[in-house]
């Protein structure tokens, strides 16, 4: 993943695993958490642009470690808990 921001304060973030058609891990959205929340507290940043490198945007969830690659730890029936306000993308721990 990389990030570049320009002087209008137009930040891009690309996936950039064309291989695997930006296919997100458990680290990927890690990284892209940090990424968005990093850039929630910088006032220069005026509008963020998602984007994926080659062909393809992002094909979803990368599942070649089986289908539990995204497992719950406690939660609603599989699902990630996030948090209800605050402005931030990561989830809660």
């Amino acid at each position: 993943m990389s990030t570049s921001q320009d002087e209008s304060g137009l930040l891009t973030i690309t996936l950039d695993r064309p291989r695997r058609r930006n296919a997100l891990s458990p680290a990927g959205v890690r990284d892209l958490c940090a990424a968005l929340d990093e850039t929630d507290d910088r006032d220069e940043v005026r509008a963020v642009v998602l984007t994926g490198a080659g062909s393809a945007f992002s094909v979803g969830a990368d599942l070649s470690g089986g289908g539990g690659t995204f497992g719950s730890r406690g939660g609603s029936g599989g699902a990630r808990d996030w948090p209800a306000s605050g402005g931030r993308a990561s989830p809660r721990d």
